[in-house]
């Protein structure tokens, strides 16, 4: 079936979501860097730390669309072997999420240790081998840098998604199963698996249901992309409103999610085309830094506040973002995407490898 322009396109909305929610996430944390003393009213009622956590919750919802997108039709693909799919599908997520964690956690770890401040929320409890291979495998509660507490449900979603690729049936049964569980633990009707399995399952389930509903929002919600943007201050600011709402809240932070996605999926790929370039260019950059940008702003802004002192003026809360930004695009740069570039080969190396006379003899070759 030949691909529609909306489905090879992109996606530069989503990338403007994926980069502002990472500042979100840089700016919220600027309040623990001030003693929780925040210096104006706006700050104080509206953009609090709580938008940070609703950035997360934006990012596993994107992670939901983003992984089905990539990896939809393979899951109908009947000339691939399932343990290829299986295995290259875990090939290219290790290659995208372990690197960076581990830099920007050796960072972290390395200036605790030599006396930069942390936050009074996170200690880093590394002190011995098997602390730190723990805190390594992201399997366990103990990370090594303080935001990489996302990554542990990012990576069991993956899991889920992984099993598709080994059997569709056991795969969609696992993945109802865990939904269910998931909206048992939110609702504390129990607490089983609470740690991976919670409202974080919601958001994922979220992102892959739209993303199959993608042709339907084309043609009832397509908008201009002013618009789109319209739904990003709103949405972060409403749900924050300290007077109105407390976090979590869940079934209003998921209408949000549905609502800020619908509207950037329904962006088609000739809307987006007819924007100025500099909007392109300035969407793809915020996505391209947002990972290194959400995982190394911590042990950047543990720095800053060791030699320019808290965040208490415009200036040095402007340097407490912009400086994490500039380090992201560098990391970006120099580690993300020649690793990005390498599991790429490694895949095709895999791919285009002559079969053993063993797969032969099985695969009829």
């Amino acid at each position: 079936m030949k691909e529609t322009d909306s489905e090879k396109h992109k996606w530069l909305s989503l990338q403007f979501i994926r980069g502002i929610a990472a500042i979100v996430v840089v700016v919220s944390h600027l309040i623990y860097w001030n003693n929780h003393a925040v210096t104006t009213a706006l700050l104080a009622n509206t953009f609090q730390a709580r938008s940070g956590e609703v950035a997360v919750a934006i990012f596993f919802c994107l992670s939901g669309i983003v992984i089905t997108s990539a990896h939809y039709r393979e899951l109908g693909s009947s000339t691939q072997k399932r343990s290829t799919l299986f295995s290259t599908f875990w090939i290219k997520r290790i290659f995208r999420i372990y690197p960076v964690y581990w830099f920007f956690g050796t960072l972290n770890f390395i200036l605790y240790h030599r006396g930069f401040v942390t936050p009074d929320f996170y200690v880093p409890g590394l002190t011995s081998i098997a602390s730190i291979i723990k805190a390594a495998t992201l399997l366990f509660p103990a990370k090594a840098v303080a935001p990489a507490w996302s990554l542990t449900p990012e990576l069991f979603f993956y899991f889920l998604f992984s099993l598709l690729f080994l059997s569709k049936r056991i795969g969609w049964i696992v993945a109802a199963l865990c939904l269910l569980l998931a909206i048992s633990n939110a609702c504390q009707l129990t607490s089983l698996g609470a740690d991976v399995i919670n409202g974080a399952c919601l958001y994922f389930a979220l992102g892959v249901g739209l993303f199959h509903f993608r042709p339907l929002l084309n043609r009832v919600a397509t908008l201009n992309f002013l618009g789109f943007l319209f739904w990003i201050p709103l949405f972060v600011v409403l749900l924050n409103f300290k007077p109105l709402l407390g976090f979590p809240n869940l079934p209003l932070t998921l209408l949000g999610a549905a609502l800020l996605f619908s509207t950037a999926l329904s962006m088609t790929a000739d809307a987006e085309e007819s924007l100025p370039a500099w909007s392109r260019t300035l969407g793809f950059f915020l996505g391209d830094i947002s990972y290194s940008l959400y995982l190394g702003h911590f042990p950047v802004q543990m720095v800053l506040y060791a030699y320019l002192g808290p965040p208490d003026n415009p200036l040095r809360a402007l340097a407490y973002v912009l400086i994490p930004m500039g380090i992201a695009w560098m990391t970006c740069i120099w580690l993300e995407k020649p690793l990005i570039r390498f599991s790429r080969k490694a895949i095709a190396s895999k791919k285009a490898s002559p079969a053993s006379p063993l797969n032969r003899q099985f695969t009829g070759g």
